[in-house]
């Protein structure tokens, strides 16, 4: 069996996407994945009254949901998110969509690896990264575990998305198994961190590790 790591760096207005593959033809090899032929992947998302379009590059899209979300679950809009505040669909939240984007980013990590591997044989374990200051909030850390859950709990259940749009009915039905509450203690109730990262005789909940100079916090998943 191949295995896979996909490496998410969720960015506020756009994300990239490393791929691990362990067992590549003359070692281990990584990949950085550029769909459409760019790396950096538009995190907005934008609706048209039937569908939602993730990874959107729309004039008119909703922008920075990243932190629309962080504002919504910490209770301090203003300290997180300073763009436009747009009206959501009816029945979605900004954690929904979220779960949504990161869903979708591990589908195009999933359709790479098909390529990759050249088959279905494959298991791909997933990181999602988030800014340090998130690590040091609990609410924000915990959240955005449980986010990561969710979206792989998705991608593992249901499958990767083909598409950059998904209409609204089927986003809710899907939604509705594992949805994203707004609610911090939901959020902390549902989401413990695994010890997954070992430093020396030290077992960490989490990895972290710098891109450019940036700390990053890597919610490991497997």
């Amino acid at each position: 069996m191949n295995r896979l790591h996909l490496g998410i760096d969720y960015g506020t207005s756009a994300s990239k996407l490393v791929l691990r593959h362990f067992e590549a033809a003359g070692g281990e090899r990584a990949y950085l994945l550029e769909p459409n032929d760019r790396f950096r992947i538009p995190s907005a998302v934008s609706f048209d009254g039937e569908t939602i379009r993730l990874n959107s590059d729309l004039q008119d899209a909703l922008k920075s949901i990243k932190m629309r979300f962080a504002g919504d679950v910490t209770g301090s809009l203003r300290q997180h998110f300073y763009g436009e505040l747009k009206n959501l669909p009816d029945r979605f939240s900004s954690g929904d969509l979220v779960t949504l984007t990161v869903w979708r980013l591990l589908s195009i990590g999933h359709l790479h690896a098909v390529k990759i591997v050249g088959s279905l044989e494959f298991k791909m374990g997933m990181s999602l990264g988030i800014p340090m200051s998130f690590l040091e909030d609990k609410v924000l850390r915990e959240s955005y575990l449980y986010v990561a859950r969710v979206a792989y709990h998705m991608y593992t259940n249901y499958g990767p998305i083909g598409s950059d749009t998904v209409s609204l009915t089927t986003a809710r039905e899907l939604l509705d198994g594992r949805l994203i509450s707004q609610s911090a203690k939901t959020a902390r109730a549902g989401s413990k961190c695994t010890k997954l990262a070992k430093i020396g005789n030290r077992s960490l909940n989490v990895l972290v590790i710098s891109i450019a100079g940036n700390p990053e916090l890597y919610l490991l998943l497997h």
